[in-house]
């Protein structure tokens, strides 16, 4: 049970995770597992997006119920992720506050931090 628990963790944080693969390897791993790519466009604003890219682990379930969608249709750049109303709450906010700071400091490099030196989700 616990074993399950963590390969569900792992699969979940890497669909969830923000990085870019690079395009020789989306394209090969996209046939076997879902991407972080493939996974994002769930998330766009765009209602027609939301309701697609349903898989977790397996990307053949979308292909088969035709739920499945290569590209958001303003690019994976340019996409909008989240629902409009909760873009802009203030726990959303201090979540990129803090998602900012912890890039900042994994590329090493020198950022500007206007209030507080490590953002919390309790601001």
């Amino acid at each position: 049970m616990l074993g399950l628990e963590l390969a569900d963790a792992a699969v979940n944080f890497f669909v969830h995770a923000n990085v870019a693969l690079p395009q020789w390897i989306e394209m090969r791993l996209r046939r076997v597992v879902i991407t972080p790519d493939m996974h994002r466009i769930h998330h766009s604003e765009v209602v027609a997006e939301q309701n697609a890219n349903f898989g977790i682990v397996f990307p053949w379930w979308d292909r088969l119920f035709g739920t499945y969608r290569p590209e958001p249709s303003a690019g994976q750049e340019a996409m909008t992720i989240g629902i409009e109303q909760f873009r802009d709450s203030p726990e959303v906010a201090a979540h990129r506050r803090r998602n900012d700071f912890i890039d900042c400091r994994l590329h090493r490099r020198s950022c500007y931090f206007s209030r507080n030196v490590i953002p919390t989700l309790s601001e």
